[in-house]
């Protein structure tokens, strides 16, 4: 056991760094944060768009995020936000008219001087933009 809990309940290590690239990526390396940098108190967060394989290219992800606007829209939120690490995400953002905010490259970024990410792996996504859109 370690810190009292048994290994069972604890996190695996490639999910405490993506945790924390996560957390780099949409504070843009604790410089900000989402409420100050757009002046508002209440934020939807999309954190993942995503469609099976064989659903690509239909428009379903544009979808997805079209209704999640109307939702947050809905139940009074002044802004949403989308932490896109792909590269499809990214065009989709775009085209729903997010705003980027901050983006890593994958190539470049390190934990403890140490790549998290192996650049040929991730083709053809080559950085994680972190958007967001006044509603």
């Amino acid at each position: 056991m370690t810190q009292n809990k048994p290994k069972s309940h604890q996190f695996p290590t490639k999910f405490k760094k993506l945790d924390q690239f996560f957390t780099d990526l949409c504070t843009d390396y604790g410089k900000s944060d989402i409420f100050d940098t757009l002046k508002i108190s209440k934020a939807l967060d999309v954190f993942i768009i995503c469609t099976s394989q064989s659903a690509t290219r239909q428009g379903i992800g544009h979808l997805l995020l079209q209704e999640s606007i109307k939702v947050a829209k809905t139940n009074g939120f002044e802004a949403i936000q989308c932490m896109a690490l792909s590269l499809f995400t990214q065009k989709i953002c775009l085209k729903q008219n997010f705003d980027e905010l901050y983006s890593i490259a994958y190539a470049e970024y390190l934990q403890n001087n140490q790549k998290l990410f192996d650049e040929q792996q991730m083709a053809p996504h080559i950085k994680g933009v972190f958007y967001a859109r006044k509603l």
